[in-house]
């Protein structure tokens, strides 16, 4: 009878103890849901401060995504870059450069070297006449491709329409 007592408060023991350890958890799992979904996040004024200190430019989009991280979308320059910021300490996880291919119109502000400051400049690298100009498209950004006779040769200057460096020159055919 004595051993039936001892196992039987043995038992009921056990059955509490557990039954403490489940509640607790229940408790802290409940605590730890509640501290989730309360939590503070960086606000767009943050968000604009944290992009500013690593670059300049200006924010298009931001979104939150499911894993509680901003996916912050920057213009710099008509350069678009990806930026994703952990939510609640603002710490930058990643950032890339959008490399897709847009083809802008000569008219965009792509464009801001003029036909007459294109022929200047590829005349100040190759001295000569000019003889064409044309506003062609090359490795994804819009350039003038200048043909200059000197020496009874044509030289094709390439200008950055945009920046207005000389990009290249080809030596070209003899006239």
């Amino acid at each position: 009878m004595k051993k039936t007592i001892l196992y039987s408060t043995f038992i009921l023991g056990a059955v509490f103890g557990i039954s403490n350890q489940l509640e607790k958890v229940e408790s802290e799992t409940k605590k730890a849901e509640v501290d989730h979904m309360t939590a503070t996040f960086v606000d767009e004024e943050e968000l604009q401060a944290i992009v500013a200190s690593y670059m300049h430019g200006s924010i298009e989009e931001i979104v939150l995504n499911q894993h509680r991280q901003y996916e912050v979308t920057v213009d710099q320059d008509g350069e678009m870059f990806d930026v994703v910021i952990d939510s609640q300490n603002g710490q930058i996880r990643s950032f890339s450069r959008r490399e897709e291919h847009i083809v802008q119109k000569p008219n965009s502000r792509a464009v801001t070297i003029e036909q007459l400051d294109a022929i200047e400049l590829a005349l100040e690298t190759v001295p000569g006449d000019p003889e064409q100009i044309e506003l062609i498209e090359r490795d994804q950004k819009w350039v003038y491709q200048v043909a200059i006779k000197h020496d009874n040769r044509t030289f094709n200057v390439i200008v950055d329409a945009y920046t207005g460096v000389v990009l290249d020159v080809n030596h070209g055919q003899e006239s």
